[in-house]
């Protein structure tokens, strides 16, 4: 009996060996499956931010209109944007990046006036495509850019 039990030990090592080896087998694809969840979380909160700040602006916002908005609780929120300073700055910077991507069309031409026709084409499509986002850009810049100055220091050439 005393050998019965020392195999069921033995066995329940294996498995438990085997199950290690599984799991470790295992973990890119749940690293990247997490990794996913993640984007799309993150993906899903600064639309829904954008939204929310779009509608109600920094002071009227708060972080619990904008997890419903996203259907996740306050919490997941949380987990990815500590405070709504966070998200909100996190948003600009994300709106910062195409408007900026939007000035790249200089490089496409020596010519001013194409230049600045396709400098301004650009801008207009992406008005149209972020209309929200471009609500918030122009508030914060309405109300002194204070919340995105370091980021205009930052990477704006003077």
């Amino acid at each position: 009996m005393h050998h019965t039990k020392h195999s069921d030990i033995t066995m329940k090592h294996d498995n438990a060996s085997a199950n290690i080896n599984e799991n470790e087998d295992a973990s890119p694809p749940l690293r990247r499956r997490k990794a996913q969840i993640r984007e799309s979380n993150e993906t899903q909160l600064l639309a829904c931010a954008e939204a929310v700040f779009a509608e109600k602006g920094l002071e009227g916002a708060s972080t619990a209109m904008i997890a419903e908005r996203a259907r996740l609780p306050k919490a997941n929120l949380h987990y990815y944007f500590p405070t709504k300073l966070a998200l909100y700055r996190h948003v600009l910077e994300d709106l910062f990046e195409d408007w900026h991507r939007a000035a790249d069309t200089f490089e496409d031409s020596d010519d001013p006036v194409e230049a600045i026709g396709g400098y301004v084409r650009a801008k207009m499509d992406l008005s149209r495509r972020r209309s929200l986002g471009s609500k918030v850009w122009a508030s914060e810049i309405i109300h002194g850019a204070h919340h995105m100055q370091d980021i205009l220091n930052e990477r704006v050439k003077p």
